[in-house]
């Protein structure tokens, strides 16, 4: 149990950073 929350967890960690990413790249350009 613990094991799944932690894959979530880095799961939607990495979601947020990708979206982060795109909103760095709209405002670049």
């Amino acid at each position: 149990m613990g094991a799944l929350l932690m894959i979530i967890i880095n799961y939607i960690m990495e979601i947020e950073h990708r979206l982060q990413g795109q909103n760095r790249n709209r405002k670049d350009k």
